[in-house]
């Protein structure tokens, strides 16, 4: 499958990350007055900066916070130690070209993983979901998970009944009688949604309703519960009778993710009875320094990719060693991306690779669309090719 090419876009680099990860580029944690130069694929016109709405978007978004808040910023693990941005520009990077090693990518697939609630899965609301064929996604086809998605967003700055998020809701809601796949996003310590808003907003516009942190302190355990509260937020709302959401969005169907604190927080959650699958970026437990259990690791049992940039010096072996220790007959999936560092990407236009990437996953294992299995599994893993590298295990 040929790899589609990203749009190149300017990026802020901040001065600190998260301190349980590092910024993982090459000689800092601290990045204030320096440039990232990663080179990125040529191709899709970039985006100046979050915008409300995506191109073609059908409905338009509210702003819940400014765009230019919320960096993913240092902290000790225990106590924020402030989110001051670095005024330098970088370019973010999709890298292209050069050669990846590609490890795992001649697997066969032994059995598949367990995609929630594929054919007419029974909700919380007691309504009937979607019904699929095997392999068929609840979802319309796609061309090219990169590109904006068919649904249009709009963005609720306050979820009624939960404060601390806001929702990124697709265009049309339930319309022929979707009940749309749920995500629910952890940010990087003291980061905002602002920082993510473009990858959120690309979720929404393919079908998925996300349950966005509006802000993350610098200690991972509050924000594990602020999580959980979430999930039981929209669990209820799937099955409240006069919820605006009741009968559109589908309980069998949820997944978490969160970037850097919010990785690492997120695998406290992944044994929530309700999770089906997870991504983790950038933020791994194995050999964790800020006191979080790597015994979290072995609370997965729903696919679950681990996603770090190629370079990111401390979070890469932990990502890496996520990998290995994760618990066997869990449908795994390891990818990095040549010459991205921590903070990268995100901002790029729909999220850049990460969002390409995420699409993809979020299709194959919330969504139960079989014709991406393909991109993290097998002799032609699409993920497995330059720029990226990867690996899977228990597909």
């Amino acid at each position: 499958m040929a790899m589609k090419s990203q749009g190149r876009k300017a990026a802020r680099v901040f001065a600190l990350c998260v301190a349980s990860t590092g910024c993982g580029d090459s000689g800092a944690a601290a990045l204030e007055g320096s440039s990232a130069n990663n080179s990125s694929a040529a191709g899709a016109p970039a985006a100046a900066g979050p915008s409300a709405t995506q191109t073609g978007a059908a409905s338009a978004g509210t702003k819940a916070q400014p765009a230019s808040a919320g960096t993913p910023a240092a902290n000790s693990g225990t106590t924020p130690t402030g989110a001051a941005m670095s005024g330098s520009a970088g370019t973010s990077a999709a890298a292209a070209g050069g050669t990846a090693a590609q490890a795992g990518a001649g697997g066969t697939a032994d059995s598949p993983p367990a995609s929630a609630g594929t054919g007419a899965a029974a909700g919380a609301s007691g309504s009937a979901g979607t019904a699929a064929a095997p392999g068929q996604s609840i979802l319309p086809a796609i061309d090219d998970p990169a590109t904006p998605g068919p649904f249009g967003f709009e963005q609720v700055p306050t979820a009624e009944g939960l404060t601390t998020h806001t929702l990124f809701v697709p265009g049309k809601l339930g319309d022929g009688g979707v009940k749309h796949p749920i995500l629910v996003w952890m940010n990087g310590a003291t980061g905002t949604t602002s920082f993510y808003q473009t990858m959120l907003e690309h979720f929404a516009s393919h079908g998925f309703f996300v349950v966005a942190d509006k802000m993350s302190g610098g200690n991972h355990d509050p924000e594990i519960v602020e999580q959980d509260v979430a999930i039981d937020w929209v669990l209820a709302e799937a099955a409240r009778s006069d919820s605006p959401y009741f009968g559109k969005i589908d309980p069998e169907r949820l997944g978490i993710a969160g970037h850097s604190l919010g990785s690492v927080g997120s695998f406290a959650n992944t044994g929530h009875a309700a999770v089906k699958s997870s991504i983790h970026w950038s933020g791994g437990l194995t050999g964790n320094p800020v006191g979080a259990e790597e015994s979290w690791l072995q609370l997965i049992k729903a696919p679950a990719a681990f996603l770090c940039g190629g370079a990111e010096a401390r979070a890469l072996p932990r990502c890496s060693g996520d990998f290995d220790n994760a618990p066997a007959g869990v449908p795994i999936f390891y990818g990095t991306i040549e010459g991205v560092g921590h903070t990268d990407v995100f901002g790029e236009r729909n999220g850049g690779q990460w969002g390409r990437a995420a699409i993809a996953w979020w299709r194959l294992t919330l969504a139960g669309d079989e014709s991406f299995r393909s991109w993290f599994n097998g002799p032609d893993c699409e993920l497995c090719a330059a720029p990226w590298m990867g690996k899977s295990k228990g597909f």
